[in-house]
Order: C-alpha cells, then structure tokens, then sequence
C-alpha cells in the first residue's frame, strides 16, 4: 500500500513573533500554545472584540500565489460544542499564512485521558454525543472537522461540554502548500486513513475522527501505536483497531461494534454522518 508524501523541506519559521506585539493589525500576541508540525500556535487578544482567541501562523515554505489562494475561508459555525473560526488570512510583515479561532478552556480529551485513564462508558457516551453535535453543526456549514483527543477540550464543571478546535486545513485549502515532517504528530493515531494523503475531508471522515476519539476514552489509548511515523501511518492505512475488549473489560458487544464500524478503512461502510453515529450509539444505551 502506498504511504502517503512525506516533506522534506527545510522548515523555517516567519520572522519574528513576540509576545506583545499586534500580528495581522488586529491580534495582540500572548503566550505561545502547544507547538504542531507545520504551524505555530499563540493566545492573543482580539482588539476589535475584546476577546481571548487562539492565533496559528504557517511556520513553512509558502508557494508563490498563496496570497491569491486565501479565497477558501471556513464557515463560522455558532455551536456550544465548537470553537470558531474568527478569521484568516496573509501577513506580509512576518510572510506567514494565519488563521484565528475563539478560545477553548480546560484540558484536552487527551490531557483528561492521560490523567485518569480510560473513561467508563457512562461518562466516555455523552462526550462522543457532544463531539457528534459539534460535528454535524460544523457539517451543516459545509465543512467536515476530522479533530483529535487533543484537538476536544473537556470545560469541566457540574456538567462537561466538549469544544471542538480545528488546526487550518493548510495542504487541503492552499494548493502548492508544502509541509514538513518534524516528527510522529500525535493526532496521527486517529486521522481518517483517506486524509493522510488528499488532506480531503467528507462527513465520513468526521464519523471516523469521531470513533477514534471514542475509542481513545474507552480504551485509554489512541486506536494505534506506531513508534515511527511510517509505522503509524501504515497501522492508520492498513491494520484494523484492537477490539475494545479485548483492551479493557465491561465494554458491551453492541458498543464495540459501533466503534469498529465508525473506524471502518473504507468510508462507505462507516455510518454516513455524525448524526447517524449519534443514532447508533444511542441503539446501543
């Protein structure tokens, strides 16, 4: 099976970043957030709202007409499980593409995960519903987000509410965009094995990015464990997800199904969208 193109140019950052500075004319920078492969990721303050965002700037090569190129903007989705797009855009100043999203607090899915351990059942369902919800309202506005354990914060308080963030899809909205691999990504573990090369994304695919994320509360774990990234992205393209019991037991034969079709390789054999999933799972209550 053909593995998907890995980059291998040289990475380079856009000039100068601090903290304090106003980016793009409008987003005061504050602290850097957690570093990705591609991109870099800042809190900033919004000068024209007043508001806590989220700032991630290419730290890449840029092709020649990627300024032309910026005519694909996300759809701002207004959801209490979604965190939105704000803007976007190309700043000469720093030659970096850009793009804002509003804020999300608390832990990632897989910062609760890492601290507690598998979820049971009973708390790791309404989760995924809520990561379901923010899927299809984000569906409903013509995208599909395929997010990872650590792309869902966990607002913790008498009840949990799952927000969903979405890196920019770079490869996927800028043609000619190129990347490079620094290292394993740890949301490879649970990408939709259609992305990995056409970075195209469909209402399966969020099924999929959905299932992986179930499956990463119940098992404790993403569905697989490369050590490489060529060992993860052949597990992702090819070897099928231990079962869930055999992971962990008190998972019923009806869950696990559901998980294993949502993380199905070929996508027609996936339920059809998130809402769908959402049906499934409550069949199985």
């Amino acid at each position: 099976m053909r593995l998907p193109r890995v980059y291998r140019e040289r990475m380079r950052t856009p000039a100068e970043i601090v903290q304090g500075m106003t980016f793009a004319g409008r987003f005061q920078v504050g602290c850097p957030g957690p570093p990705r492969v591609h991109t870099a990721v800042f809190t900033a303050l919004d000068l024209s709202t007043g508001l806590e965002v989220v700032l991630e700037v290419t730290k890449t090569s840029l092709p020649a007409d990627f300024e032309a190129s910026l005519g694909a903007r996300p759809a701002a989705v207004r959801h209490p499980n979604v965190a939105s797009f704000v803007a976007s855009g190309w700043d000469p100043a720093t030659g970096a593409g850009w793009c804002v999203m509003e804020s999300a607090s608390g832990p990632t899915l897989a910062e609760v995960v890492a601290r507690e351990g598998p979820l049971a059942p009973a708390r790791a369902l309404p989760l995924a519903r809520q990561i379901l919800a923010g899927l299809d309202a984000v569906g409903s506005a013509g995208e599909w987000w395929t997010p990872s354990p650590h792309e869902a914060f966990v607002e913790e308080g008498a009840v949990e509410r799952i927000r969903l963030v979405a890196s920019r899809d770079w490869l996927g909205s800028y043609p000619g965009f190129t990347g490079y691999s620094a290292g394993l990504d740890p949301g490879t573990a649970c990408r939709p094995p259609e992305t990995l090369d056409s970075g195209a994304r469909t209402a399966a695919s969020s099924v999929y990015a959905a299932g992986a994320c179930l499956h990463f509360m119940l098992a404790g774990a993403a569905p697989f464990d490369g050590r490489t990234t060529r060992a993860m992205l052949l597990q992702v393209l090819s070897a099928a997800p231990p079962p869930l019991s055999k992971v962990r037991a008190g998972i019923s034969p009806g869950l696990e199904t559901v998980v294993l079709e949502a993380l199905a390789k070929d996508p027609a054999r996936r339920p059809a969208t998130p809402r769908d999933l959402a049906l499934r799972l409550r069949m199985t209550s």
